[in-house]
């Protein structure tokens, strides 16, 4: 028992005279441990460590050394306290520094703030003259394309060229002048910049001072406060070892001391917990890598107690400079992939942590801050040439190579390969580092006759400047062979005459020549000629399209009465070719002319068309075109272009007569346009043959007919509805309404249209424009014979009001209200009430958020049994006011005894507390 208290006791003074050993080494050079601290490194952390460790060691080899150097820490006592004086001195002379410094840069900063404000005027008026500029450039360029236009048109412009001229170069002296003022601004906004970063400099070595200075005074605070502390622990320390009744508790966090405490063996010790950091978060303490709780655990010996940390790193994915995203990852995890970046001409390749090499981010573990870097490869477009046309295109990765093209050779063509700067290459050795175009290498090939009397008597096939072979002189019986001739003059050498086209070479002989008059490029006749002699006059009948003016000699009409003939010549045949243009109306002719070639066609006068408004000419029959700008190169017809026009229908003409003629007996209402010749045929039947229309406007543009039990409403125009018209009101007889041409584009009120339509069983609102309705409300009460509507062509973003829109629709089986936007009804009440028939509504497009009166919305519908809706159908809107007996909320479900959603129908839960998909009687569908 003895020797473990001795042995204690050594193990105590060993630590303490370590710990102390080392203070005493700080304190004796401190200037140096300050050097260390502003940054000349004189001591590492590594140093001081070894000096415990040294000191230590020390006192484990020679007790009466460490007892010796315990007595030499009480006499430093008194020099600490002194130093601790010192130090609190240098700490008032740093602070008094950073004051003065500070008040030198709020001084620079004033001075900086005026000199930026001139900057960020002038690059106000530099950023205003660059727009200007570009705008009068963009003059410039327009009137430079006039011009380019109005020369190239072959018409007597000058004035107006020179007109246009004089402004371009009005216009280029303003903007050398607005560039000259821009390049005196830019020098005069460098010069502040350059003032500004003086100024900045100056700042920054002023904040670098105070940083150091404050650095050094928090240096010198915390030696003070270890100084102190130093000053305690040693009087604690040799009191209580002296008893061996005390231990030391070092905690240790993030790999530096923490805390350390002297507490009686055998007992616990409490210490704050360190605060986690983005990066470092404290998880618990440790002794010996064992979880440890400071509660109830007992320290009986001196112990280091380690906290458990868990490492946080920046991992960043940049791309070209940017941050394109940015995570915090756990040590030894891995960071998540964001979606792969673009750019504009590149293909992305991967991220890369050194910039060369593509790693996978899901594999490799994050030890460290890491940034990540977007790889991109360049794209070159690579085109093959084929005879000054593109081939083919290729898009190639940078350093890459391009697939191989190759053509087919033809009789005529060989290809040789492909050449890059003039120089043929291998494409499979041709890295591709830009956009680069490869040209084909052709060798050409050209048939060379040599013709004797019309006839081939040689025939070959020439490479392109080569020259042909010349056949054996032919013979003919009473002439003498001259040579070989090309144009029928003169005799060529075929030995020195380079081939660079097809190439017919003529026997010449002395006396006859052949004559060859080409009609189109097709022989029109020949004729046999002594020399020097003229051919015969060759007429080539006209035709109404193709007008012969002459015979052509290399390319010039000649009179063949003065040119003689004095070798084989062939004259061509010049032509004037015309077409014929039409112009169409209703695929009938309305003119015809006939245009010479690269002529063009005149104008006719507009047509008339009733109803319509002439739009203009068509060759497509869709785009109207300019047709005094459009030469004729081919027979061509051109089709006229109507737009309809629009009347109005005014609700008080409109009764007028519908009241009158078989007021309860019409069963059915057409609107549409007339057919042809204003009749209208339904199933090959003119329905108004011999009937007397009458007029429901006052220029006679609407007409209305009635036939047995129906009305016709009829009109070459586009019939338009005023806003508010109950047209329909309370009709009980009508069975069907077709509504062809019915414009409601204008109306901003459909309160009541079909309202007691009871009979009503066809409606077709296809073509119906409700983009500017705002009031829908009682729209198809008591229809009650309608079994299905289709509103999926319904814009109803203005609509405000649905109130009993489809109320009493008992035989109502399906509504098609997929394109319903209710964003802005504030008025729902009754919208569905009694519409006994209906098992499924599908809501999920509706957004009530505005929605203030829900009651009685879905009463009395029996059969229902399914409400599709979602997150957007909500009550939060609704109104409550028990002053005016108005409750939104009631009744909303009552008597929808089928009906479940999330909880079956319950007679007590009608209210529109249960308008919803989580506890309540909807079923959710996710908006389309």
């Amino acid at each position: 028992m003895e020797t473990k208290k001795v042995l204690g006791l050594i193990f105590s003074l060993l630590f303490i005279g370590a710990f102390a050993f080392v203070l005493s080494w700080g304190i004796i050079n401190f200037n140096k441990v300050k050097d260390g601290m502003s940054g000349t490194g004189l001591y590492t952390q590594e140093d001081i460590n070894k000096s415990y460790e040294d000191g230590y060691n020390t006192a484990l080899q020679d007790k009466n050394e460490y007892e010796q150097l315990i007595n030499s820490y009480r006499d430093t006592i008194t020099n600490q306290t002194d130093q601790i004086s010192q130090l609190n001195s240098q700490v008032v002379t740093l602070t008094n520094n950073n004051k003065d410094y500070a008040n030198q840069i709020r001084n620079l900063e004033s001075q900086k703030s005026n000199l930026q404000s001139q900057v960020d005027n002038l690059t106000t008026i530099k950023t205003n003259n660059e727009i200007t500029i570009a705008s009068l450039q963009s003059q410039v360029a327009t009137l430079q394309n006039e011009v380019e236009t109005l020369t190239n048109s072959g018409e007597d412009k000058d004035e107006l060229i020179t007109q246009k001229n004089n402004q371009i170069a009005s216009l280029q002296t303003t903007v050398s002048q607005l560039q000259r003022t821009n390049e005196l601004n830019v020098e005069t906004i460098t010069n502040l910049n350059n003032q500004i970063a003086s100024l900045n400099n100056q700042i920054s070595d002023m904040s670098l001072q105070i940083q150091n200075n404050s650095a050094n005074v928090t240096s010198l605070n915390n030696k003070i406060a270890e100084l102190e502390k130093s000053v305690a622990y040693y009087e604690q320390y040799i009191a209580n070892l002296e008893n061996e009744t005390q231990v030391v508790v070092t905690f240790e966090f993030n790999g530096s001391v923490y805390n350390i405490q002297i507490v009686n063996k055998n007992s616990t010790v409490s210490v704050v917990d360190p605060t986690s950091t983005d990066y470092v978060v404290f998880n618990y303490w440790t002794v010996d890598g064992q979880q440890i709780d400071l509660l109830t655990y007992q320290f009986a010996t001196n112990t280091k107690v380690v906290a458990d940390v868990t490492y946080k790193y920046d991992v960043k994915f940049i791309v070209d400079d940017s941050v394109y995203n940015s995570q915090i990852v756990i040590k030894n995890d891995y960071a998540t992939i964001p979606t792969n970046p673009t750019k504009n001409g590149y293909e992305f390749d991967g991220w890369s942590i050194n910039g060369v090499d593509v790693v996978n981010p899901n594999t490799t573990a994050i030890t460290q801050n890491t940034t990540y870097v977007a790889k991109f490869t360049k794209l070159h477009t690579v085109t093959f040439m084929y005879e000054d046309t593109v081939y083919s295109t290729q898009t190639i990765r940078n350093n890459e190579y391009s697939s191989n093209v190759v053509l087919d050779n033809t009789t005529y063509k060989i290809f040789n390969g492909w050449k890059l700067n003039g120089v043929i290459v291998d494409l499979s050795n041709t890295k591709i580092v830009a956009d680069t175009t490869f040209v084909a290498d052709i060798t050409y090939k050209y048939d060379v006759k040599f013709i004797v009397d019309d006839s081939v008597y040689n025939s070959q096939i020439v490479i392109k400047n080569d020259y042909a072979t010349i056949p054996t002189n032919p013979t003919k019986n009473g002439y003498e062979f001259d040579g070989w001739s090309i144009n029928g003059v003169d005799v060529v050498n075929p030995n020195t005459t380079a081939i660079t086209q097809n190439t017919t070479y003529v026997a010449k002989f002395t006396k006859l020549h052949t004559v060859t008059f080409m009609y189109e490029d097709t022989v029109y006749s020949t004729q046999t000629i002594r020399n020097n002699e003229y051919s015969s006059n060759v007429v080539v009948d006209n035709t109404t399209y193709k007008i012969f003016n002459g015979w052509k000699l290399n390319g010039v009409i000649v009179d063949l009465s003065n040119t003689k003939i004095v070798a084989d010549t062939t004259f061509v045949a010049d032509i004037t070719y015309k077409y014929d243009v039409k112009f169409m109306v209703d695929d009938s002719v309305y003119n015809s002319q006939i245009v010479i070639k690269n002529g063009y066609a005149t104008i006719p006068t507009n047509p008339a068309k009733p109803g319509h408004e002439f739009a203009g000419w068509s060759f497509n029959g869709i785009d109207v075109v300019d047709i005094e700008t459009l030469p004729v190169t081919s027979n061509i017809n051109y089709t006229a272009i109507f737009t309809k026009s629009i009347v109005s229908l005014t609700a008080q003409n409109y009764l007028n007569y519908v009241y009158k003629i078989g007021e309860n007996n019409i069963t059915n209402i057409v609107f549409d346009y007339y057919t042809s010749n204003n009749e209208y045929i339904v199933d090959g039947v003119n329905v108004i043959n011999g009937l007397s229309g009458n007029s429901l406007d006052s220029d006679n543009k609407i007409s209305l007919y009635q036939k047995d039990s129906s009305l016709y409403i009829l009109s070459n125009y586009s019939i338009q509805i005023d806003t508010g018209l109950r047209l329909f009101y309370n009709n009980r007889s009508l069975t069907s309404i077709f509504l062809n041409n019915f414009d409601t584009s204008n109306v901003t009120n459909m309160n009541k249209m079909f309202y007691n339509c009871s009979s009503l069983t066809t409606l077709d609102l296809s073509n119906f424009n409700t983009s500017n309705v705002t009031n829908m409300s009682f729209m198809f009460e008591t229809c009650q014979s309608l079994t299905t509507l289709d509103l999926s062509n319904f814009d109803t973003r203005s609509v405000t009001n649905m109130s009993y829109m489809f109320t009493g629709c008992r035989a109502l089986t399906f509504v098609n209200l997929s394109s319903f936007d209710t964003s802005n009804v504030e008025y729902m009440m009754g919208m569905f009430d009694g519409c006994s028939n209906l098992t499924t509504l599908d809501l999920s497009t509706f957004n009530t958020a505005k929605v203030r009166r829900f009651e009685v919305m879905f009463r009395s519908c029996s059969a229902l049994t399914t409400i599709y809706a979602n997150e957007n159908f909500v009550t939060t809107s609704v109104e409550v006011d028990e002053v005016n007996y108005i409750d939104g909320r009631k009744w909303m479900f009552l008597q929808c005894e089928k009906l479940v959603g999330a909880i079956s129908y319950d007679s007590k839960k009608t209210d529109c507390s249960y308008a919803n998909y989580s506890n309540g009687y909807f079923t959710y569908k996710a908006k389309a």
